[in-house]
C-alpha cells in the first residue's frame, strides 16, 4: 500500500486535498477528478489550484536514494510518473553534477600538464604532423587566438575533403602530444564512467603544446617559416608527395560519395577496390578530371538502373560505377582524348589541408584539382622536387 502524507496549510480546504491525493491499497486514487468534481461543485482546474496553495504532499516510497529525503508531489502525475523509479532528489542531482564537473575539469588540467612536461620542440615535429597543425590551426583557431575551436563548430570551413579523414589527423596530433582538450570545451561532451572519462575529437576544443611558446600566433609563424623553407621541403619531397596523394585520394572519395547520394545510392560503401581503381587515376589525372569520370559513371548507372528494359537493382547499379570508371578512362586513352575536369560542388569548398599543400606550399592555386600531381611534380616551379 503506497501512503501519500499530506502537510495541510489551509483546514478550510482540508477535505478538498484528502480527496485529491487519497489512494487505494492497490496504489490508485480513490477519486477519478470527474468525481471530486461532484463531491465539491469544483472545476478540475480549480481543484488542482487549492490542492496546490493548501497542503503538500509526500509519499514515503519516493525518499532520495542518495540523502533519503522524501519528494515533494507536484500534483497526481508527478506521483503516477516517480512511482516506478529510483528517485533522487533536485539537491542530490545537483551535487552529483558538480561532482562529475570536477572530475572533467581535473582530468583536463592533469592530462593538459602531463603533456606539457612532455612537450615536443616545433623543429622535433615530423613533416606530416607539421603540415597536419597548421591545417588545423588555419581551420579552428578562435578569433583571439586563445585555443582551437571544435570541428563541429566549422560550419563554413572543412578541415580535409572527408570526415574520416578529419578525425585521422586529431588522432595523430593527439598521439604525438601537440595537442590537448581545452578547459574551453562544453563538458556536456566528455562522458565519465567509472575510473575512465570518452570524448568524441570532432566536439572537442584544444590547446596546442611546444616546449618554445604557449603563444597561438608565434606557433603560427614558426610552422609557417617551417613549412616555406626549400631546403627542409626538398628533405621531405616524399612526404609531401606521399600527403599530396592521400589528399587527392580523400578528395575524390568524398566527391565519389556525393554523386552517389545525389541519385540516391545509399547501399554504397567505399572499399578496398574502389581506393585501388582511384588510386591508379589520380597517378595519370588531375582530381577535376575523376571527377568528372566520376559524375559520368554515375550518372549512366542512374540512366542504366532507370531503364524498363534492365532488371538491376540500385545497389548493383551503384557497383558497377568502380570497374565503369576504370573501363572510361582506358577508352579515353585508346582514343588519345583527354577528360575534362569537374570542380569541387558549389557548397562544399576546398579543405584547409589542399590548401596548405597546395596552396601556401606548392604556390600551384589549387593545382589539385586542376593538374595532376605528375605535372606539378614536374613543372616544380618552386624547385622542390629537383632529381625526384
Amino acid at each position: 500500500m503506497e501512503i501519500i502524507f499530506i502537510d495541510i496549510i489551509d483546514k478550510e480546504y482540508e477535505f478538498v486535498c484528502q480527496l485529491y491525493w487519497q489512494l487505494e491499497e492497490n496504489g490508485r486514487f480513490s477519486y477519478s477528478m470527474i468525481k471530486i468534481e461532484e463531491k465539491t461543485q469544483l472545476k478540475s482546474k480549480e481543484i488542482k489550484a487549492i490542492v496546490a496553495r493548501s497542503c503538500k504532499a509526500y509519499c514515503l516510497k519516493l525518499k532520495c536514494v542518495a540523502c533519503g529525503e522524501m519528494e515533494f508531489l507536484r500534483d497526481r502525475s508527478h506521483f503516477s510518473h516517480l512511482i516506478n523509479f529510483e528517485h533522487i532528489c533536485v539537491d542530490c542531482i545537483r551535487i552529483e553534477n558538480e561532482k562529475e564537473r570536477q572530475e572533467k575539469i581535473e582530468y583536463i588540467d592533469n592530462l593538459f600538464f602531463l603533456k606539457k612536461e612532455n612537450a615536443l620542440s616545433i623543429n622535433d615535429l615530423s613533416f606530416e604532423n607539421s603540415v597536419f597543425l597548421l591545417a588545423l590551426i588555419r581551420c579552428c583557431a578562435d578569433e583571439n587566438l586563445m585555443y582551437l575551436d571544435s570541428l563541429d563548430n566549422q560550419r563554413y570551413k572543412k578541415l580535409t575533403p572527408n570526415y574520416k579523414f578529419d578525425l585521422l589527423i586529431i588522432e595523430q596530433l593527439y598521439t604525438a602530444g601537440v595537442i590537448a582538450v581545452s578547459s574551453v570545451t562544453n563538458l556536456k561532451y566528455i562522458s565519465v564512467s567509472e575510473d575512465y572519462i570518452y570524448f568524441n575529437n570532432i566536439f572537442m576544443c584544444w590547446e596546442v603544446i611546444f616546449k618554445e611558446t604557449n603563444s597561438l600566433s608565434t606557433i603560427i609563424d614558426l610552422l609557417e617559416l617551417k613549412l616555406a623553407n626549400i631546403y627542409y621541403l626538398q628533405e621531405n619531397k616524399k612526404s609531401l608527395i606521399e600527403l599530396c596523394k592521400k589528399n587527392n585520394l580523400f578528395e575524390c572519395f568524398f566527391y565519389l560519395n556525393y554523386e552517389m547520394d545525389e541519385y540516391n545510392f545509399t547501399s554504397f560503401q567505399i572499399g578496398e577496390k574502389t581506393t585501388k581503381n582511384i588510386t591508379y587515376l589520380l597517378e595519370k589525372l588531375s582530381v577535376g578530371q575523376v571527377f568528372y569520370i566520376i559524375s559520368k559513371t554515375v550518372t549512366d548507372a542512374f540512366l542504366y538502373h532507370q531503364k524498363k528494359s534492365t532488371k538491376i537493382n540500385k545497389g548493383q547499379a551503384a557497383n558497377s560505377v568502380v570497374d565503369a570508371m576504370k573501363r572510361m578512362h582506358e577508352r579515353y586513352l585508346a582514343n588519345g582524348w583527354s577528360p575534362y575536369t569537374k570542380y569541387r560542388p558549389r557548397h562544399c569548398p576546398q579543405s584547409v589541408l589542399c590548401q596548405v599543400l597546395f596552396v601556401f606550399i606548392l604556390q600551384t592555386d589549387d593545382g589539385g584539382i586542376h593538374k595532376s600531381l605528375k605535372q606539378i611534380i614536374t613543372d616544380d616551379d618552386k624547385g622542390i622536387f629537383l632529381n625526384h
